[in-house]
């Protein structure tokens, strides 16, 4: 049986995957819901992950599995209202970055980074508030907003106040933007998180 070091944080063809302690010291894994943004119980890809590392599978470091959630979060719209905007807001930098072929600037990538861990730990909060067993450690102290849920453990953490095309992979919407990438609200995002 190979051994862990948890938590372990992989991605497994593109999907972000945690192997983490149990509170009774045993192992659980969990890869993210292509569909809720939550976790789905993922014990089948032990064996494949452990032997595969380097094909199909890359061992991430805690903030690299952060980015990835995240990213695939919002690309597939997952989330409320807020943490949309964030969302958004992390996605137009890296598309403008991409648009004028580029690679981040440092503050860009700070940013970017500090939006994800904040997205991310609001979303796990909501996770654990609402008692999926995969959320993160410690992730219920964070200060999340309230999320329209649905189900216990796969929670959907999709506005559904929202237009429902809004709720569609990114390809599968048009429209123009909803203007949170302005300098003057990325400006205000680092004073009120800083």
């Amino acid at each position: 049986m190979t051994e862990f070091d948890l938590p372990e944080y992989y991605a497994y063809y593109n999907r972000p995957v945690k192997f983490v302690a149990t509170t009774d010291g045993a192992m659980a894994v969990w890869k993210l819901s292509w569909n809720t943004g939550g976790w789905e119980p993922a014990e089948e890809l032990v064996d494949e992950i452990a032997h595969d590392a380097g094909g199909e599978v890359s061992r991430l470091t805690r903030d690299q599995f952060i980015d990835l959630t995240e990213r695939t979060r919002a690309k597939r719209r997952l989330g409320n209202a807020t943490i949309g905007a964030l969302h958004e807001t992390a996605q137009a930098i890296l598309d403008q970055a991409r648009h004028d072929n580029r690679p981040l600037t440092d503050e860009e990538q700070a940013l970017v980074k500090e939006i994800f861990k904040h997205t991310y730990q609001m979303f796990e909060a909501t996770l654990a508030s609402h008692g999926d067993p995969g959320a993160g450690p410690g992730a219920a102290s964070g200060g999340a907003a309230e999320l329209v849920l649905a189900g216990a453990t796969g929670c959907s953490l999709v506005d559904e106040s929202a237009n429902p095309a809004d709720n569609q992979p990114p390809e599968a919407t048009t429209g123009p933007s909803t203007g949170f990438n302005t300098p003057e609200t990325i400006g205000s995002l680092t004073k009120a998180d800083g």
